[in-house]
């Protein structure tokens, strides 16, 4: 578990109280770690406020400062962009016909749908901080870890993904076979997967394609690429493309002829929980995460989608790339219940314990 994270001592968080004066609603006004503090109740606000107070307590750090945690709902729902991406990537029929508060992040990544189905962590580190590495993605290790830990203790059986599967993931956008599907998927921040980030499931596994040619075909001894989670079969130009796509004997929801894609009529395969990004300055380190509470696609699909066919690529192909807390539990998970097993984790960590006896 966390111990394979190359990361420091202790935590450190402060014992002093310390609020956020600017107006919000809170779940739990008197939800504290015993004898620590420099851990903000749940805020439910716009998400203007909230990207302002993430830049806030990063601007504001000081070297000798403990970690902060900052959790916080937004209130009304909205879109968060990527730093990178722009509004054409937004469907704006869609927005005329039905507005749709918009925000843009500083951190990469693409959209996010923000709004009572996503809880959001904020951690802010100090400069010299421990958990900073010099490694900016074995900075991650800990944070998806420790959510690992935290819904275990839900009854929640995750994994953070190794940077070598998520990358793998990730080569599909240079395979001519899948690039633009993947490309699609990309619009949407759950629709990717990256080093350290909480999911279920597993990938497809490359397998060898077969000797010979097939309709004018190489089908020379290469491995193939992997088949991208959700992608319909129609996208390839021929059955055989998708039929030469095998998983490890769990269902992944790829268009096999194994009979193995569902399981009791549900799609299953890889899928994103808990999605992680950072901001680092000089004074500190900002980790976020953003776990889902609950998923539906339909929303992200008509605002990420161009044409009719894009949105229902979208629609089917993010419904079976993340997964909500709710149903992988099979009931609905409490926020509080959520950042109650969180920061008993970080606790653990200080007390230097086993979690799962903390």
């Amino acid at each position: 578990m966390l111990d394979r994270c190359r990361y420091g001592l202790k935590f450190g968080l402060n014992r002093s109280q310390t609020r956020w004066f600017l107006p919000r609603k809170v779940y739990d006004k008197t939800h504290t770690l015993k004898d620590n503090g420099r851990i903000y109740p749940l805020t439910v606000a716009d998400q203007h406020q909230h990207i302002a107070q993430s830049e806030h307590l990063l601007a504001t750090i000081q070297p000798n400062d403990p970690a902060t945690l900052y959790w916080s709902l937004a209130e009304p729902a909205g879109l968060v962009l990527g730093f990178s991406q722009k509004p054409a990537v937004l469907n704006q029929a869609t927005l005329a016909q039905h507005p749709f508060p918009i925000y843009q992040r500083r951190a990469g990544g693409t959209a996010v749908l923000v709004g009572p189905s996503l809880l959001s962590l904020d951690v802010v580190l100090p400069a010299g901080h421990p958990l900073i590495l010099a490694d900016v993605v074995e900075s991650y290790c800990w944070f998806g870890e420790a959510w690992v830990a935290a819904l275990r203790l839900l009854g929640i059986e995750t994994r953070a993904i190794s940077p070598t599967e998520a990358h793998t993931q990730r080569a599909l956008l240079k395979q001519p076979e899948t690039r633009s599907y993947e490309l699609l998927m990309n619009r949407a921040c759950y629709g990717t997967v990256s080093p350290y980030e909480v999911v279920v499931g597993f990938n497809p596994v490359p397998i060898s394609r077969p000797q010979g040619n097939h309709k004018g075909q190489d089908r020379s001894n290469k491995p193939s690429p992997g088949h991208p989670q959700g992608m319909p079969l129609q996208w390839y130009e021929c059955a055989w493309e998708a039929d030469s796509y095998h998983c490890r004997g769990i269902p992944c929801g790829c268009p096999a002829v194994d009979g193995e894609a569902y399981l009791n009529g549900t799609v299953v395969g890889l899928r994103k929980v808990g999605g992680l990004d950072m901001i680092r300055r000089r004074a500190g380190s900002l980790l976020q995460a953003g776990v889902l509470l609950h998923w539906e696609s339909d929303l992200l699909a008509q605002l990420l989608g161009h044409s009719a066919e894009e949105q229902e690529l979208l629609r089917t192909g993010l419904q079976q790339r993340a997964v909500g807390l709710d149903t992988l539990a099979g009931r609905e998970v409490g926020i509080n219940e959520v950042i109650s097993a969180f920061e008993k984790v970080i606790v653990a960590i200080d007390n230097k314990v086993d979690v799962l006896d903390a």
